[in-house]
């Protein structure tokens, strides 16, 4: 059996998100982003009329077609196109959400991964603009960032006998590297629009919060 004396899990293609790596065809990717949101501008016309103004990018429409695109496009570029046929995703409305996760729903087991991301209230109409649209966005790659983790990740017996490295609410040290490049890379490619926070700070909230009261059911202090 190998030894597993290093507490490093085993993310094999982690390096490939590393910023300035395989983002770097800044051209292509700010192109790809162009045509989104050309596609959300005439979702726009269709669903507002061309005689309403368009609001500045970030633009996003809550249906499925845009889902669709947006998580090609983090796919793409973020992670090398790995979790396509692999996880399935869908809205689900703020109404029926599981409070306890916030935002966002996320499930998976062994056989399939499933990423829920919230659709909250729209005053426009179902579309998002400015610091919402960031919002889904942020989120919807916060959880491709679990999909990645669940997907790559090696869950040995040795391996998952060091929990802090995937975490008791899977927001462990390789999910909080692999989110924190993430957000470093969005941030270094699209600060321009606004501010982005892929939530690095409160899942580790989370994970100190889990870990006190594991302490306190043992009768820890």
């Amino acid at each position: 059996m190998a030894s597993h004396e290093s507490t490093e899990v085993h993310l094999p293609v982690v390096e490939s998100l590393r910023s300035g790596g395989h983002v770097g065809e800044t051209l292509t990717l700010r192109q790809d982003w162009d045509e989104l949101q050309c596609l959300m501008r005439q979702k726009w016309q269709v669903e507002r009329g061309s005689t309403t103004p368009i609001p500045r990018e970030p633009l996003l429409f809550g249906d499925d077609e845009t889902l669709d695109e947006l998580f090609g496009f983090l796919c793409k570029y973020f992670f090398d196109g790995e979790l396509f046929n692999i996880v399935d995703y869908d809205w689900e409305d703020m109404e029926d959400i599981n409070q306890s996760h916030g935002r966002t729903g996320y499930t998976s087991n062994p056989s399939e991964i499933e990423m829920f991301i919230t659709r909250p209230p729209s005053t426009e109409g179902g579309f998002y603009t400015g610091e919402d649209a960031i919002e889904i966005i942020s989120t919807v790659l916060h959880e491709m960032c679990h999909a990645y983790v669940q997907t790559n990740v090696c869950r040995c017996t040795d391996c998952e006998a060091v929990p802090e490295r995937l975490g008791e609410t899977e927001h462990g040290n390789v999910w909080r590297y692999l989110a924190g490049l993430a957000e470093k890379e969005v941030e270094w490619l699209f600060g321009h629009l606004g501010k982005w926070d892929l939530g690095l700070q409160v899942a580790f909230d989370e994970e100190l919060d889990f870990d006190y009261l594991d302490e306190d059911n043992d009768g820890g202090t």
